[in-house]
């Protein structure tokens, strides 16, 4: 799985703001971003499997580039920092066969991590209805949560992570 996401956002600051060596005071206007690329892989080992039902343990790897960075004409600060992760994952995963061309299927996965200067969890949960209108399509209506926490210092200053994506997720399968 691989997906990109870029937020940014122009504000006019309510307080100081301090990044990096430099500080944007009370009333400028900054231009905030955070851009990430996450591309996972890993692997599924089936408990209980049979024509109806699935039950397995997996593990994936996330591999993860974060950029967050802060614009401002003033003092013509242009400030950016960027993070590489690579963070395991464990979890169960499990689907039920309601009818032959429905199933239900949810997975959830964890992970927590305090060594040294880095101290971080990553939390995923989904719980998918799967159709099969035609024998080579598939299509996917549910809800996803992925959250990830971290702190972590880097020359000289702590960095704080939050990052979390919530909702309704849609999809479409092919299959050979």
């Amino acid at each position: 799985m691989y997906y990109s996401l870029n937020r940014d956002k122009d504000h006019v600051l309510d307080r100081d703001i301090i990044f990096l060596d430099d500080t944007i005071p009370k009333g400028q206007t900054a231009s905030a971003y955070m851009n990430t690329s996450i591309v996972s892989f890993g692997y599924i080992y089936g408990i209980i499997a049979n024509e109806n039902s699935f039950l397995g343990a997996f593990i994936n790897l996330y591999l993860a580039n974060v950029k967050v960075g802060i614009n401002s004409d003033l003092f013509s600060v242009k400030k950016s920092s960027q993070y590489y992760a690579a963070t395991p994952n464990f979890g169960i995963i499990t689907s039920f066969k309601l009818k032959e061309w429905m199933s239900i299927s949810g997975a959830i996965g964890f992970f927590f991590l305090d060594v040294d200067d880095w101290r971080g969890s990553i939390q995923d949960l989904q719980i998918t209805a799967d159709f099969s209108p035609l024998k080579w399509l598939g299509l996917s209506v549910g809800y996803q949560s992925f959250s990830v926490q971290g702190t972590f210092l880097e020359d000289n200053y702590t960095a704080h992570l939050n990052y979390s994506l919530m909702g309704p997720a849609f999809g479409i399968k092919f299959k050979f």
